[in-house]
């Protein structure tokens, strides 16, 4: 046990699987002995409790509950001691959520920061929109056949593209509304009828703030757009985040850069949000 303690303690390798059963059984097998020169005549089967403890201790351990009622009785083939294990694992599994939360032996250094991703989690607030934004903007114009998005998207590789005309934004046209449309029709459509409101931000915009927007709306790109006049400055898309990463990575542990400049570009970030919203971009 202590040895295993401090390996895994100290941040070394080492698996898990093994010491997690043996140290479950040593665990129960001590009890039922305990409880055999308590209670001789309750306990038939000291041996019993060794199985017991495996399974409930690994289940703590790993938080994978359903598959010890599993598999200890299918490592034993005794099924008889199912009730036992299931109510000795539902224990385990409660007290551990209670000291370690949803954290399993697996996954608790990530939960404690060690990972080198959630390193860069605090410096990713100085990552803005026009960081990491693609300045190669393809359009549509409203009035073009809806047969013709397929060709655009066969010709520059992309699922989705800004609809503009005379250099005002009407909306998007994405694959994921085009392919819904019967086929008989779209000879019939033009791309303003499959056009949807865009999804947008502003070139100050953190990758946070980003990242919350497509996780809310289910989109895989948004534009990028100038405050005032609209102007779409560029495009983001899943892979575009990739690079807030390295820059995160480059920016390093300074938390006071630009600080004061940072909080100022966030409020007004949030008020320019709240009155675009309002404004209706399909007509």
């Amino acid at each position: 046990m202590l040895a295993t303690s401090f390996t895994l303690g100290s941040g070394a390798s080492g698996g898990l699987f093994s010491p997690s059963l043996y140290l479950g059984s040593m665990i129960g097998g001590a009890m039922g002995l305990i409880f055999v020169q308590i209670a001789p005549n309750t306990v038939s089967y000291p041996e019993a409790y060794a199985l017991i403890g495996m399974g409930a201790f690994f289940a703590s351990v790993a938080k994978v509950p359903l598959t010890c009622i599993v598999m200890i009785p299918e490592m034993t083939s005794d099924y008889s001691i199912i009730p036992a294990i299931m109510l000795s694992v539902m224990v385990s599994y409660g007290v551990s959520i209670v000291f370690l939360g949803r954290s399993s032996i697996d996954t608790i250094k990530l939960d404690r920061k060690l990972s080198p991703v959630k390193s860069f989690s605090k410096d990713l607030n100085d990552v803005r929109a026009r960081d990491i934004m693609s300045k190669e903007i393809i359009s549509m114009e409203p009035d073009m056949p809806l047969k013709k998005f397929w060709d655009y998207v066969k010709k520059y590789k992309k699922l989705g593209f800004p609809v503009i005309k005379e250099g005002e934004l009407l909306g998007v046209i994405s694959n994921n509304k085009v392919k819904n449309i019967d086929t008989k029709k779209i000879p019939f459509l033009k791309i303003m009828d499959a056009m949807s409101p865009p999804n947008y931000v502003f070139p100050y915009d953190t990758v946070p703030k980003i990242l919350g927007i497509m996780d809310e709306r289910k989109c895989g790109r948004v534009l990028v757009l100038d405050p005032v006049s609209k102007e779409i400055y560029g495009i983001i898309t899943k892979s575009d985040l990739l690079k807030a990463y390295r820059i995160a990575k480059d920016i390093g542990d300074d938390e006071d850069r630009f600080k004061i400049s940072d909080e100022f570009e966030r409020e007004v970030s949030d008020v320019t949000h709240k009155i675009y919203d309002k404004i209706k971009w399909s007509k």
